[in-house]
């Protein structure tokens, strides 16, 4: 079992035949997550299959709720590429971070960071109902000079699948814009990220990519099918050739790779990955949204892949999107 002491905050559990799901609720005063990076609403995890395998762990310990870093799982954020200002932040103190609230700048020409601890000074509306074991929906509404939404989010489980779908509507009298992305960190508990750990990717990568949009060098730690180095030629699916080391950060921006092959995907959704420690288990998902941007973060912790939408929405309309994730056990693939 899951022996952090995170358990401490308000959550609740989603159970099917095959998932135990942990969520986190939104909570200004004790919730898991109150700082102004993260939705609220997406703190999922641990998930434990049949009992047997727990991935999305804690990967930041000890757990520190006010840190803008501490998400887990799922921990999705209305930002990026590029950390695009939140609405209102160039005007005044105060903005609009969707997903948590409003929070606070410490002067006016303090330029945005999304690490940044800034204090959220007003969380808004959460509301929470579940209606049985299997189902949970959180909806988050707040206005804020001239900005106005109504965010709802439904978590439902079928099996071994974790389905989440999103609806954010504008009920302000200013457009919302934003960047949007799933962190998906995922972690077995107690591996270290390396030999046995995956990824696959809808489109490939090759030494271009490596050489252009990347950090840490992970062409000389990532392995694709050929089983020649990263560089050598493009693939799709990736494995890592060493135990990454506590100093090891690795990034990569694969936008151009995913522009370059939209075609040769014949329409089919972008968002669409898989992510797996071959000893124990992994996910996989699929998005219905359009994806512009793709990036890939690990380090020694947490492996995680991004896709990444943008949300545009004029007064009185509404954006939505839904994700499935299927969690399995290695063991079963075999």
């Amino acid at each position: 079992r899951h022996l952090t002491d995170s358990f401490r905050y308000p959550r609740t559990e989603l159970k099917s035949g095959r998932l135990r799901v942990n969520v986190y609720l939104p909570d200004h005063r004790h919730g898991y997550y109150r700082s102004c990076r993260f939705d609220w609403s997406s703190m999922v995890g641990p998930v434990e299959i049949d009992g047997k395998v727990q991935m999305l762990v804690d990967w930041r310990t000890p757990h520190d709720p006010l840190n803008p870093e501490h998400g887990i799982g799922l921990a999705f954020e209305f930002g990026m590429p590029g950390a695009v200002e939140p609405a209102g932040y160039d005007q005044s103190v105060h903005f609009l971070k969707l997903g948590v609230g409003i929070c606070r700048k410490e002067s006016l020409t303090m330029p945005y960071n999304f690490s940044f601890p800034y204090p959220v000074v007003d969380p808004g509306k959460w509301a929470v109902n579940q209606s049985d074991e299997t189902e949970l929906t959180i909806t988050h509404r707040i206005h804020f000079q001239g900005w106005a939404y109504s965010y709802e989010k439904k978590l439902s489980l079928r099996g071994n699948e974790l389905r989440i779908a999103h609806s954010l509507e504008n009920t302000g009298e200013k457009p919302l814009y934003s960047w949007a992305y799933s962190h998906n960190l995922f972690q077995i508990m107690n591996r270290t990220v390396g030999p046995g750990y995956s990824f696959r990717l809808p489109f490939q990568i090759g030494a271009t990519d490596f050489a252009n949009n990347c950090v840490g060098n992970p062409a000389q730690v990532l392995i694709p099918d050929s089983l020649q180095p990263a560089a050598s030629s493009p693939a799709n699916n990736f494995t890592f050739s060493r135990n990454l080391m506590e100093t090891d950060v690795l990034y990569c921006d694969f936008t151009a790779a995913l522009t370059a092959q939209q075609g040769a995907l014949h329409g089919a959704s972008s968002h669409k990955f898989s992510v797996s420690d071959d000893n124990y288990g992994g996910m996989s998902k699929e998005g219905t949204e359009k994806v512009e941007s793709y990036h890939f973060y690990a380090t020694d912790s947490v492996l995680a892949v991004e896709p990444f939408m943008r949300i545009a929405i004029q007064p009185k309309h509404r954006q939505v999107w839904n994700h499935r994730i299927k969690f399995h056990r290695n063991d079963e693939q075999r």
